[in-house]
């Protein structure tokens, strides 16, 4: 009996926990950003977003920049509202949907569309 407290504190967890759902393939992503995406990385280079190890390079229609990076356009006109949508996203842990850009060989996100919370 002493041990019902952690059991049903366990259990309420275990229901109440949203399970990260997230798929790479193609020219997207989509789903829980944790799902994909490990973090949000600025260089002198440029915004970046470092994708998880586990995310299957395989399945996407571009390459990764350097391997592990989706590239964030800065010259874009719309750069300011991609990247305060990603940090929405990143800070709630939001449903994503990110499309890159199709004419190029490296992924470059062309797109991202963030989802309403159910």
């Amino acid at each position: 009996m002493k041990h019902l407290p952690a059991v049903i504190l366990t259990t309420l967890v275990a229901l109440t926990a949203n399970p990260v759902f997230a798929s790479c393939e193609n020219l997207s992503c989509f789903g829980k950003i944790n799902g994909f995406a490990q973090s949000l990385k600025v260089t002198s280079e440029g915004v970046f977003i470092t994708v998880l190890k586990d995310v299957d390079r395989k399945a996407l229609a571009c390459e990764l920049v350097k391997g592990d990076f989706i590239r964030i356009p800065d010259k874009a006109a719309h750069f300011d509202s991609m990247h305060a949508l990603l940090l929405t996203a990143f800070s709630s842990n939001a449903d994503v949907i990110i499309e890159f850009d199709p004419t190029k060989t490296k992924c470059v996100l062309d797109s991202i569309e963030l989802m309403p919370a159910n």
